[in-house]
C-alpha cells in the first residue's frame, strides 16, 4: 500500500527492510527505525574513455567495464542518520583520463567515501584510491558482502562489531 505525494512515495516495507538491514550490520541501531530514505543507483557506469556499445548485441561485452552500486541514506524523526553503501558489481578502478589502461592503473584510482563538506571530514572506504576499489563488492563492514554501513548524523561512524565482523572496534561517540 503506498501513499505517494508530490515528489515522495512512502512505502513501508522498504522502509522496514531498511531498517532491519541497518540494526544487523551495526551496534547501537537497535530500537532505530528508518521513517524517511533517499535511494540512488548507479547502474551499469563505465569509466571514463570506456568504449561505446552502438547496439544491443554488445551487452555482454561491454558489462564487463561496467561498475553497478548503491546509496541509500535513512533517517527517523531526526536523531539518527546512516549511509549505506552497495556495491554489486565493480570492473574498473580508474579512467583513461587518469592514465588507466581498460579501467585499471593508472595515476588516480576510483575513490568512495564520505565528505562532510567542510574541507577536512573526508574519511575514505576500504579500497579506496589504491586501485583495489573492486574489493568493496567482495567485503563489508557490517554482514552482507558489498554493503557498507555508516552512522552520519554527527561524526562519520564505521559500522560493525556483528559476530561476523574482524578488525577493530570504534565506540560512538569518540568524544565526551
Amino acid at each position: 500500500d503506498l501513499m505517494n505525494q508530490v515528489g515522495m512515495v512512502v512505502d513501508p516495507i522498504l522502509l522496514d527492510n531498511i531498517t532491519r538491514d541497518i540494526q544487523n550490520a551495526y551496534n547501537g541501531a537497535h530500537g532505530w527505525r528508518a521513517e524517511h530514505a533517499f535511494i540512488v543507483t548507479w547502474e551499469r557506469m563505465a569509466y571514463g574513455g570506456a568504449p561505446k556499445a552502438v547496439d544491443v548485441s554488445q551487452y555482454q561485452w561491454v558489462k564487463q567495464w561496467q561498475n553497478t552500486f548503491q546509496l541509500v541514506i535513512a533517517a527517523d524523526h531526526g536523531i539518527r542518520s546512516f549511509a549505506m553503501f552497495n556495491y554489486a558489481r565493480l570492473n574498473w578502478t580508474t579512467s583513461m583520463e587518469a592514465g588507466g589502461l581498460n579501467g585499471f592503473g593508472g595515476k588516480q584510482a576510483a575513490m568512495a567515501g564520505f565528505n562532510g563538506g567542510n574541507g577536512t571530514g573526508w574519511y575514505p572506504l576500504p579500497y579506496a584510491g589504491h586501485g583495489r576499489i573492486w574489493k568493496l563488492g567482495y567485503f563489508s563492514n557490517g554482514i552482507m558482502p558489498g554493503r557498507w554501513i555508516h552512522r552520519i548524523d554527527e561524526a562519520i561512524i564505521p559500522g560493525g562489531c556483528t559476530n561476523a565482523s574482524t578488525g577493530y572496534m570504534v565506540t560512538s561517540p569518540p568524544y565526551g
